[in-house]
């Protein structure tokens, strides 16, 4: 046996692999591609229902990628029943568990908690107040 030692991307060059190699990766792309041109269709079509502007859409869109990129992903090791809107009480639970110091929200019932456990709980016009 040759004491060569190959690194794992020879594999690639054997006449019999290329070709299943190309094919899968391909139809990994094509499968990718067609998901996200479906989801963006449907999403478009539920926005034109809704009645809501393209430009805004688009804008929203835009805005939820860059939070998707900057965001940091928290798993809530405390369960709370604060409000009595369930995802008012994981909205809480992700910021405890994040070490949040602020949310910033439009809700009114966690506008009314005003703060909880040394979080505040904001409106965006408070916010950008603050900030401005």
């Amino acid at each position: 046996m040759d004491n060569v030692t190959h690194s794992q991307f020879h594999i690639l060059a054997r006449c019999r692999f290329l070709p299943l190699f190309v094919t899968q990766a391909l139809g990994a792309f094509n499968d990718n591609a067609f998901k996200n041109a479906l989801v963006v269709l449907i999403t478009f079509g539920i926005a034109e229902k809704a009645g809501i502007d393209g430009k805004l859409f688009v804008t929203l869109a835009r805005v939820a990628v860059f939070l998707s990129e900057v965001g940091v992903f928290v798993e809530p090791s405390e369960s709370l029943a604060v409000l009595a809107d369930e995802p008012d009480n994981r909205i809480l639970e992700c910021a405890l568990a994040s070490d949040a110091q602020l949310i910033v929200t439009g809700d009114r019932a966690m506008l009314a908690q005003g703060e909880f456990r040394s979080i505040r709980i904001v409106s965006l016009a408070a916010y950008l107040a603050e900030a401005g």
